[in-house]
């Protein structure tokens, strides 16, 4: 999965974090809050982006706040809703996803940052749940056979994602060929260049591996590093992540080169 190359360090760069709402009752100040600790933790030039209107956000949180930007979005509603008016407006050279309120310590993003480097994004693989212990033994048994028979190592899943997320991962890898086992994880770093050439169709939760896929099919380098988060499956129905499934694989779109000409100037 990760690729060795040279590429400009970005590591310390300066970061646009999008945070991203866990539900529509989550309490949008503290979570900010936690989000600004965090990244004044950092050591570098940041922005938080939270895309809403004025009145969904407390006025003492955006006075305390003075990297919060508030955004307007398309009027739709949904994580990719979010992450597409985002991914429009971010200045800086890194883009975190960034669940709001956390749902673990914002410190475990530091793993992102330390593995961002050779590669182009890396996502966080909630590892919060152990492997079932029939599935640790199977796999064992499957990577020795693998090693033996063909002398290639793999290495053990980090954690357990539920049935579903597992499924969700393999339907992924069958379709798009991408790698990333956690899908689903709002916890990645990117590289803004990389927004430069998708676009992003989907509204809702299926917008983050929308983007995998996409940026798998234009050979963007990946890296998965395991994060003590819990696994969360996605609050919108599956009929609508299926939906917007099927509109990336029938007629996905891209940016041409002279869209990226177009915008940089």
């Amino acid at each position: 999965m990760t690729q060795t190359t040279e590429r400009p360090s970005v590591a310390n760069s300066p970061v646009s974090v999008v945070l991203l709402p866990t539900s529509a009752t989550a309490p949008v100040a503290s979570g900010v809050a936690e989000w600004a600790r965090f990244c004044d933790g950092l050591g570098r030039d940041y922005e938080l982006l939270l895309v809403g209107g004025e009145g969904e956000v407390p006025g003492d949180c955006v006075k305390t706040c003075p990297r919060l930007r508030l955004l307007k979005g398309d009027g739709r509603c949904g994580l990719g809703a979010v992450l597409r008016a985002a991914v429009a407006e971010a200045r800086h050279p890194l883009l975190l996803l960034a669940p709001s309120p956390p749902p673990a310590d914002p410190a475990v993003c530091r793993a992102l940052f330390s593995a961002i480097d050779p590669v182009d994004l890396v996502s966080g693989f909630r590892a919060a749940w152990s492997v079932p212990v029939l599935l640790r033994v199977a796999g064992l048994v499957y990577r020795w056979s693998v090693a033996l028979a063909f002398g290639v190592t793999l290495e053990p899943w980090p954690g357990w994602l539920g049935w579903r997320g597992h499924g969700f991962a393999w339907l992924n890898r069958l379709l798009f060929g991408v790698r990333i086992i956690d899908v689903g994880s709002p916890f990645k770093l990117f590289r803004q260049s990389i927004f430069d050439r998708l676009i992003i169709q989907s509204d809702g939760d299926f917008a983050v591996a929308e983007v995998l896929a996409k940026a798998n099919f234009l050979g963007v380098l990946m890296n998965e590093v395991a994060i003590p988060a819990e696994p969360r499956p996605p609050a919108e129905p599956w009929g609508q992540m299926v939906r917007e499934l099927r509109q990336v694989l029938v007629r996905p779109m891209f940016r041409t080169s002279r869209a990226v000409q177009v915008k940089a100037n």
